[in-house]
């Protein structure tokens, strides 16, 4: 599997959750949460873990994509709560969440070449 074929994938909870803002509905907190029922999570708790377990690189990736999955949650949380300002704020550039964001690709990046190194 390419882990760069799921970044995109990881980004539309991004533009999901900004459609959800913009439309003024909820998301679910507790599917959103989950950091092993998207495909990047799936395979990092199946497959991924079985073969690259043991690297550094693999373990930096599973902790950006739970912390990921914890900061969507508090967002989806927050639709919940129709504090639509609050959530903007979560989301902007800067905010944890955009940072998080780009801490996935550059884990996938990392371990990528942790793989290729193997």
């Amino acid at each position: 599997m390419s882990l760069y074929k799921i970044i995109p994938k990881e980004s539309d909870l991004v533009i999901k959750s900004r459609r959800c803002i913009a439309d003024q509905q909820s998301l679910n907190p507790d599917v959103i949460g989950k950091d092993d029922c998207c495909e990047l999570g799936e395979w990092l708790h199946g497959e991924g873990k079985l073969h690259y377990g043991n690297l550094n690189a693999f373990r930096e990736l599973l902790i950006n994509h739970a912390e990921f999955h914890l900061e969507a949650r508090k967002i989806a949380l927050a639709t919940k709560q129709n504090t639509h300002l609050e959530i903007e704020a979560m989301m902007k550039d800067g905010s944890v969440f955009s940072i998080l964001v780009l801490k996935i690709a550059s884990s996938i990046d990392y371990l990528n070449s942790g793989i290729k190194d193997n």
